[in-house]
């Protein structure tokens, strides 16, 4: 994954990461908590949402992932849904990570210097 070019505005990209981890992170526990209730409207609402800002930032995968257990959920197979929660959760780190490093990089290009 490269996170979706947003300019040479570092505070910028700090931002962005605060935000998406943060957000991510309640509602990959929100995602666990709903598997427990077998709630899986707030499941499904909660993956799309996670998956929504993932795609935003250029994490197809996680987004994909996410679009997965938000379909199964609205079939109300919670067993798939608690099957495919930790790939998810992987995913989510690696894109943490990946901000936290503040690789901006597109697809095909070679790391950019510094300034």
């Amino acid at each position: 994954m490269r996170i979706r070019h947003l300019g040479s505005d570092d505070d910028l990209l700090r931002q962005v990461a605060d935000i998406f981890t943060a957000q991510g992170q309640h509602d990959l526990e929100s995602m666990a908590r709903a598997l427990t209730q077998d709630d899986a409207y707030q499941l499904a609402r909660r993956a799309h949402r996670l998956g929504g800002s993932a795609e935003y930032l250029g994490g197809t995968d996680l987004s994909a992932l996410c679009a997965e257990i938000e379909d199964l959920a609205h079939a109300g197979d919670l067993t798939g849904c608690r099957a495919r929660l930790p790939a998810v959760e992987d995913e989510y780190r690696r894109i943490v990570d990946e901000l936290r490093r503040g690789n901006r990089d597109e697809p095909g290009e070679a790391p950019r210097a510094a300034p």
